[in-house]
C-alpha cells in the first residue's frame, strides 16, 4: 500500500505513515508501568518529531504504517529487516495506551499479515516480545505466532529495582549481568501457510 491507499480491517484501517500522523502522537496518553516506558512517544518539539519520522522511515528495508480508528491515528506498525529475496520481515507495533485492550492491535496485525502473506507473498514474519509483556505475548500466540527461542536483551528503562511492584511481580523475567539489567525476550514467528490455514 502506498500514498492514500488503505487497508481496512474489522475495527481499524491502515496506510503508510506520513509526517502529519506523527504530530498527533505527542497527544497520546502514556504508559505508567516502568516496564513499558520505552513504548511512550516522548517527542514534543517539531524538530525532534521530524527527526523521529526520518529515523524510522529512511531505510528501504523498513516500512511503517499508521493504525487509524475513525480516521484518527491510534498507533503504528513497523516491518523492519525486510528481505524481498527471503520474503521475510520483523514486525513491531505501538499503540496509544488509551486504545489498548479493545481489539484494535490484534485487528491491525491480522490485517497487515493478510496483506504481507496474500498480496506480497511473504513467507515469514517474526517479532521479539519481552517475557514480562504478558498481554502482548498472549495476543501474538492467539494470532498464531510461535515461540522459537529465548534471548537476553538489555533493558532500556533503567535498572532493576525489587522495591518497584512492576519489577517484583516479574522478577523471573530479569537478569543482572556485571551490574547491568537484562530481560528475557521471546523470538517468535508466523509462517505464511500457518496464517492462511489458521484463518
Amino acid at each position: 500500500i502506498s500514498g492514500d491507499n488503505m487497508l481496512v480491517g474489522k475495527y481499524v484501517s491502515l496506510r503508510e505513515l506520513i509526517l502529519k500522523d506523527v504530530y498527533t502522537f505527542k497527544n497520546w496518553s502514556k504508559h505508567s508501568s516502568y516496564l513499558l516506558l520505552d513504548y511512550n512517544f516522548n517527542e514534543v518539539e517539531e524538530k525532534s518529531i521530524k527527526d523521529w519520522f526520518i529515523w524510522k522511515t529512511h531505510s528501504p528495508f523498513s516500512k511503517y504504517y499508521v493504525i487509524l480508528k475513525d480516521s484518527y491515528p491510534i498507533g503504528y506498525i513497523s516491518f523492519k529487516n525486510i528481505s524481498y529475496f527471503l520474503k521475510s520481515a520483523c514486525l513491531g507495533i505501538a499503540l496509544n495506551p488509551t486504545y489498548i485492550n479493545k481489539g484494535y492491535g490484534g485487528d491491525a496485525i491480522k490485517t497487515m499479515l493478510k496483506y504481507f502473506f496474500d498480496e506480497l507473498k511473504f513467507k515469514k514474519i517474526s517479532l521479539k516480545v519481552a517475557s514480562y509483556n504478558k498481554r502482548a505475548l498472549h495476543l501474538y500466540e492467539k494470532i498464531g505466532f510461535k515461540k522459537r527461542w529465548t534471548i537476553l536483551m538489555s533493558f532500556p528503562n533503567g535498572d532493576f529495582d525489587i522495591n518497584i511492584k512492576d519489577f517484583y511481580n516479574n522478577k523471573e523475567c530479569f537478569k543482572k549481568v556485571f551490574g547491568k539489567t537484562f530481560f528475557y525476550a521471546y523470538q517468535m514467528d508466523i509462517r505464511r501457510e500457518d496464517f492462511i490455514n489458521g484463518i
